[in-house]
């Protein structure tokens, strides 16, 4: 009877052993791979953040200090965006160059300033960057035209003029001009949705267009005032600049539009 006891006993504190075996035996394993999941993620961060650095850097930024709305805090953030849209819409560039032509009323803190990068491509593209100066955004767009005197700027001539903004276009008999579409306004915080029916706008602002014969069609909303009960007075800018620096004022009273250049 007792050498069963001691028989038990034994079996017991052998399956005892196994178990505190198995556990030391396994439980560094999971540590070590809560670890490595533990580090995994920062690490994938940092290659992202690599990824951007190396994208910005493989273009040579230049006279960044004629943009002024630029400064130390976003200066990083604005090369990356300009990085990233010159990848996807241009080909052979290295440098971007920031001229020193601007478009900006200084003395209000709303509406949009327009500043110009030139690339060093075939072509020594332009682009059109708007700041929205309430929201802090930079946007970027291609400027189709030539600007006059560019050297006086710091820029490089252009040869080629990929488009005649200020020419009407033509279909390819040759008579009649393309539907230029209906206008698009950009409205970024909703401001003119607020007051006005876009889509009744959106056709009277054509009627003007056409009628000024004026053939761009996509607009900023640079700002926006309630004149009492449904009217309004708003100001839109154009995306492409014209030449003398004019944008859209907006009247809406007493259920009638009124548009004029200024």
């Amino acid at each position: 009877m007792k050498k069963k006891i001691v028989i038990f006993l034994l079996a017991v504190f052998l399956v005892f052993a196994l178990l505190v075996s198995a556990l030391c035996f396994f439980a560094p394993k999971k540590n070590q791979n809560s670890r490595e999941n533990t580090t995994e993620q920062p690490k994938t961060e940092d290659t992202a953040e690599q990824t951007e650095k190396e994208k910005r850097e493989q273009y040579h930024f230049t006279n960044l200090e004629y943009i002024y709305y630029i400064n130390s805090e976003n200066e990083t953030d604005f090369e990356e965006q300009a990085a990233e849209y010159v990848e996807k819409n241009y080909k052979n560039v290295q440098w971007i160059n920031a001229l020193s032509k601007y478009d900006d009323n200084v003395s209000s803190n709303a509406g949009t300033a327009t500043f110009y990068l030139q690339l060093d491509d075939d072509d020594n593209s332009i682009i059109l960057i708007s700041y929205d100066k309430r929201k802090e955004i930079f946007s970027f767009a291609p400027y189709k035209k030539q600007i006059e005197n560019i050297e006086d700027y710091g820029g490089m001539p252009q040869e080629k003029n990929t488009m005649q903004d200020d020419e009407e276009d033509y279909n390819e008999i040759g008579t009649e001009p393309i539907n230029l579409g209906n206008p698009q306004i950009t409205d970024q915080d909703n401001s003119l949705e607020a007051v006005a029916n876009e889509k009744e706008l959106s056709q009277e602002l054509l009627k003007f267009l056409e009628k000024e014969g004026e053939e761009r069609r996509n607009f900023y909303v640079a700002s926006v005032e309630n004149t009492g009960e449904k009217n309004y007075k708003a100001v839109l800018d154009f995306v492409t600049k014209r030449s003398d620096g004019k944008n859209i004022t907006v009247t809406f009273e007493d259920g009638t539009y009124t548009f004029s250049l200024e």
